[in-house]
């Protein structure tokens, strides 16, 4: 049985070429990215943006996947001043 791509494995200018691989459209890559990194979605038929010839591909395709074992990323982690700050530290002492 053929391997999975998995899409949560592309940065945003790797799923562009993946996508253009494919015969879709550059902009699809970052439709589908926004879905899985900014939105948390994972489910093709959610992704209401796309075309839905193209989530019937991706659905139907044996070899691409954005299942998620993990809540959504964060694209910023917390600052040490900010923890610092939760934990009632200052975080100017030494």
């Amino acid at each position: 049985m053929a391997e999975k791509t998995n899409l949560l494995d592309f940065t945003l200018p790797a799923l562009t070429e993946w996508f253009a691989a494919q015969g879709e459209k550059p902009f699809r890559a970052r439709q589908v990215y926004q879905w899985i990194h900014q939105r948390g979605i994972a489910d093709f038929d959610a992704m209401t943006d796309l075309a839905k010839s193209l989530r019937e591909k991706l659905k139907s395709s044996p070899r691409r996947t954005a299942a998620r074992s993990a809540s959504p990323r964060r694209s910023v982690a917390p600052s040490t001043a900010n923890s610092a700050r939760r934990e009632g530290k200052d975080s100017t002492a030494t």
